[in-house]
């Protein structure tokens, strides 16, 4: 835990933000994020920092597969027919729940359901994981990390995907610093992008919530440059609004509004998340994301202890040391 009762955020103090999309501070900004509650006491008789360590630590259990919620970041527009002609106008952003469980099409790709924003977050057990796309933005995902809890000396592994989406090999457990300073671009810049999974509940389900990019914190550039303090309040990102919970207050007390940020940087147009304290949940949503929680806690346990006992077979070689062309989409978070 953090010094003056503080959580810990979940996101390496040591590391530097991974290639984030910045953000300028003088572009349009069309979310107008939700009311910060009013703060509720907490009751005196539930011991939450038992539930904190669980929250912050990661069954002999198979993997499991939670459908998952991201915002999109893609700025899409329509053609509105005035008096005056056609005009091209910006959609809003949206966010999708892939339902990756329940519904699959004839070619077993996952089904999605939009839905809008804001989006009512209740934030339960945050991971981290790595990942590196290659091509345009959507493309084939060449690398991906197993899930870990935010810190460099966390252990991982690292698997590479073929073009048909099954894995080609898996690596030998390596620590997350060990994993950045392996797999790097031919400018030597780090190959794998953090992404935070936030395992939530969304409109009653358990879901795995995506962040990436400018969503997880804030890049230091030039572009910030006169971007005043009330700003970075009004459109927080989640490693600041994690921050402002207390050991005596936890984070998963509290809704989580999700709202989006429009960002116009020329020839990159793109959405951001933003994210709102909202109010504190009721006493019967307390009791069901307690029981998660508990759940989580050994769940993921279990997935880490495999993790480091890994060992990569003959039919399954280790993860080649390449460079790998560093052509993410533009505009990803």
């Amino acid at each position: 835990m953090t010094p003056d009762n503080k959580i810990e955020s979940p996101f390496d103090n040591d590391v530097a933000p991974v290639d984030a999309t910045p953000v300028d501070a003088t572009a349009p900004v069309d979310a107008t994020p939700v009311a910060t509650a009013t703060s509720v006491a907490t009751p005196a008789s539930t011991d939450y920092s038992k539930y904190q360590t669980m929250a912050e630590t990661p069954s002999a259990n198979e993997r499991r597969k939670f459908d998952y919620v991201a915002v999109s970041g893609a700025v899409d527009t329509e053609t509105i027919t005035t008096a005056e002609g056609d005009v091209e106008k910006r959609k809003p952003a949206s966010a999708f729940k892939l339902l990756l469980t329940k519904e699959r099409d004839a070619n077993d790709n996952a089904q999605s359901e939009e839905l809008a924003l804001p989006l009512t977050v209740v934030p339960i057990k945050y991971r981290m994981v790595m990942e590196q796309r290659t091509g345009a933005k959507g493309e084939v995902l060449v690398l991906r990390t197993s899930e870990f809890n935010g810190k460099t000396s966390d252990i991982i592994t690292v698997t590479r995907f073929g073009a048909d989406g099954k894995v080609v090999s898996t690596s030998a457990p390596m620590t997350v610093l060990e994993a950045r300073k392996k797999y790097q671009t031919a400018e030597g810049k780090n190959a794998l992008r953090d992404k935070a999974h936030i395992y939530s509940l969304v409109n009653g389900d358990l879901v795995r919530f995506v962040v990436k990019g400018t969503g997880l914190w804030e890049m230091e550039s030039e572009l910030h440059n006169g971007k005043t303090e009330a700003s970075r309040a009004k459109y927080p990102f989640l490693a600041k609004y994690l921050s402002e919970f207390a050991m005596n207050d936890p984070y998963f007390l509290y809704e989580m509004q999700v709202n989006a940020a429009y960002r116009d940087h020329g020839s990159i147009k793109y959405y951001r998340p933003t994210f709102t304290k909202g109010n504190r949940i009721s006493a019967e949503t307390e009791k069901v994301v307690l029981e998660h929680l508990e759940d989580l806690f050994e769940y993921f346990k279990e997935m880490d202890a495999a993790t480091k006992a890994y060992v990569p077979s003959e039919s399954t070689p280790t993860v080649e040391e390449v460079h790998i062309e560093d052509t993410q989409g533009e505009g990803e978070y």
